[in-house]
């Protein structure tokens, strides 16, 4: 059995149109998570965009997300004068406000220690976004392995992030793909699943 706290309703699924998308055009890479500590990977974030940008990549990046340790990652951001390509978007009230942003991005990056079954991961998926990660617990279920690198290997995000931004085709194929996955996590999907499951445990919890 696999459970998710996630709330995905279908009203959240949103393919990406990739045609509009021009040549000159940023590549976006979001990441999202707590700042209490460093298991969500901001700080292999922030180099994985230095690396890019030293090897003439255009691409910004966005990160979602609060908490006391976010000071020290922005000092880190200025500290590898990558400031001015990252916006901290900080604390966002809702799904709603957190969907604004995600629509915004191309590629969710997400070098994370350790997961359940990540909801970022999927609510990113939701919403067009092209994924990679690291290879840990739920994060398996969700990404193909040709788009996970270990969470602190930044050379390897970084050629897997090249690959994808040198083949737009291979992104759009990803992106929609990514949204009919998520599709399986919708609230009304999860439900069926969840009483499917409940009820078993309780007639297995019954038997004499």
């Amino acid at each position: 059995a696999s459970y998710s706290t996630i709330t995905l309703n279908n009203e959240d699924i949103f393919f990406k149109d990739w045609d509009k998308k021009k040549s000159e055009d940023p590549i976006v890479l979001i990441h999202s998570g707590k700042m209490e500590n460093y298991r969500k990977g901001q700080i292999v974030f922030l180099n994985i965009i230095k690396k890019l940008l030293n090897r003439g990549r255009n691409v910004e990046a966005i990160i979602i997300g609060d908490g006391s340790k976010r000071s020290e990652f922005i000092r880190l951001a200025e500290k590898l004068d990558i400031l001015s390509n990252v916006e901290f978007t900080g604390w966002l009230s809702g799904f709603e406000e957190v969907k604004k942003v995600l629509r915004r991005g191309d590629i969710f990056v997400f070098p994370t220690v350790g997961e359940g079954l990540p909801r970022t991961i999927i609510e990113a998926m939701a919403n067009g976004l092209v994924c990679v990660s690291s290879p840990v617990d739920g994060v398996l279920e969700l990404i193909d392995t040709n788009l996970l690198a270990d969470y602190n290997d930044i050379d390897k995000f970084v050629n897997i992030i090249e690959n994808l931004i040198d083949n737009p085709k291979l992104m759009k194929k990803i992106s929609e793909d990514n949204v009919i996955k998520a599709q399986s996590y919708t609230e009304d999907k999860l439900q069926i699943r969840r009483r499917k499951f409940y009820t078993n445990l309780f007639n297995v919890s019954t038997l004499k």
